[in-house]
């Protein structure tokens, strides 16, 4: 079969062959673009990789903030009394110092104490627990009396509050001698300008 075509030649499909260098230069731009796409994909899959590697750290640190979070709520509640107890200690007001002081001063000979308690919660109070033994020239309950007294006074001084006191006193023997057990609590009562 002979094929004749009677267009002219203004009509006639031309052919466009590529020279032979653009062939090779389309196959290798091709051939770039597959390598470049490959490469793309593995550098994801390092990425997607290292992001779930990143993840599995993350939750593992939440784990570990969770634990530190409830370790630091531990600490706060065991020390934080404590500390606010030390800082009361550290202001002008707080004056146990000198009233450990005038215990001390006011403890006549013969009388000691087992027990000293001083807390600021929820109202100022100090409390005494202690023994005396009677003297030859006084009974161990006056002397109990006299120190209560003497003690309230210089409270009272310290600090212009008003203490109230309860007393209780109880006799033993103890290695063939008489002593008095005392237990002493004052506690504020208001202001002297109240």
């Amino acid at each position: 079969m002979i094929l004749i075509n009677l267009l002219p030649e203004e009509f006639v499909e031309k052919k466009v062959v590529l020279p032979l260098p653009l062939k090779e230069i389309g196959i290798g731009l091709n051939v770039l673009l597959l390598v470049i796409w490959g490469l793309a994909g593995l550098r994801e899959g390092g990425v997607r990789k290292e992001l779930g590697r990143v993840e599995t750290e993350l939750s593992g640190m939440a784990a570990d903030l969770a634990a530190a979070e409830q370790v630091a709520k531990q600490l706060n509640e065991n020390l934080l009394p404590k500390k606010n107890f030390l800082d009361s200690l550290k202001k002008p007001e707080s004056q146990w110092d000198r009233v450990m002081n005038l215990i001390s001063d006011a403890l006549p000979d013969g009388m000691w104490l087992s027990s000293l308690t001083l807390s600021e919660s929820p109202q100022v109070t100090v409390r005494l627990e202690g023994m005396a033994k009677s003297l030859k020239d006084r009974s161990s309950v006056s002397m109990i009396g006299d120190f209560v007294a003497g003690l309230k006074g210089k409270l009272e001084e310290l600090s212009s509050v008003h203490f109230g006191q309860e007393t209780f006193t109880q006799e033993k023997e103890l290695e063939l001698e008489r002593i008095t057990q005392f237990v002493v609590e004052f506690q504020k009562k208001g202001t002297a300008n109240a």
